[in-house]
């Protein structure tokens, strides 16, 4: 098996520290499955599918972590404390190292969900419907909900809250609990329809902030949904290899969506592949969603 540097580090110090876990291919696979998949590779997946929450400039993924036992999640816990430097940008687009005590993520975990729009709206405190199709031949592809955090914390204090925001989903004594990292509650849905044209549409439950750490805003032209006013945000980002912010961005790739606010509910729209829609046709496909919404 290949493995890169992380894999073989972590390898390395299962044959150092374990004495109670052989620590074979299979257990080493075991740990993977939920490091591999850590906190700093930020996906927000739905099914094979991404999309980019905008606050956070990068996409957020579930661990499964959470699953293994808790020897084996200390002594991946472990490996990963020996991980000193994440990367980021600066205002210039040029690739920096930080600290891993260095606070500039919003992160957040997501899973897929088949829970209704009536549940899930109870759940967010806020009225959301997600028609399986509309405006013209757009159709649900799937939907997944999230538990993330408008405070910056930094990518150890993420690593160990984890399992806390994992069983936030269900339970709000344990949302609450989280109170000091000013945490949201979102859903967010993937429509495409026969030409390709993909999209997504994200609500917050609470007022959401563009964070201006590891992204860079180039254009943010106002404009209007129905009668509401909204913002045409455009901006870049690092692009991580695996999605990993230990390893050096590839490349800054850039993104466009329509971002706005009512009360205390945060809505974005966004092209997804930054190629499918321009910002009239967005514009277009939001009204509609926001019709449905009523």
């Amino acid at each position: 098996m290949e493995m890169s540097e992380l894999e073989y580090e972590i390898k390395k110090s299962l044959c150092h520290k374990v004495d109670k876990i052989e620590p074979s291919e299979e257990n080493f696979a075991q740990i993977l499955v939920g490091i591999g998949n850590s906190p700093g590779r930020k996906t927000f997946k739905i099914g094979n599918e991404r999309y980019l929450a905008a606050f956070l400039c990068a996409l957020l993924i579930i661990s499964a972590t959470f699953m293994l036992s808790d020897n084996t999640r200390a002594f991946a816990k472990e490996t990963l404390s020996a991980i000193k430097t994440v990367f980021m940008i600066d205002k210039n687009n040029n690739v920096i190292e930080k600290p891993t005590t260095y606070s500039f993520l919003q992160p957040a975990l997501n899973k897929n969900t088949q829970s209704s729009d009536s549940d899930l709206s109870k759940q967010m405190g806020v009225k959301i419907s997600f028609p399986q199709e509309f405006y013209g031949d757009f159709k649900l592809e799937q939907k997944a909900e999230a538990v993330g955090f408008t405070r910056n914390i930094d990518y150890e204090t993420f690593t160990n809250l984890q399992a806390t925001a994992l069983q936030a989903f269900d339970s709000n004594d344990v949302f609450k609990s989280l109170d000091k990292y000013q945490p949201y509650r979102s859903v967010g849905a993937i429509y495409s329809n026969k030409q390709g044209a993909r999209i997504s549409a994200v609500v917050y439950n609470r007022k959401i902030p563009i964070t201006v750490e590891n992204m860079n805003i180039t254009d943010r032209v106002p404009t209007k949904v129905g009668n509401q006013d909204v913002e045409w945000i455009s901006l870049s980002y690092p692009v991580y290899p695996d999605n990993d912010i230990t390893k050096k961005p590839t490349t800054v790739a850039s993104t466009s969506f329509l971002f706005w606010s009512i009360g205390e509910t945060t809505y974005q729209i966004w092209p997804m592949d930054n190629k499918s829609l321009s910002m009239a046709e967005t514009v277009k496909f939001a009204e509609s969603y926001m019709a449905a919404q009523k």
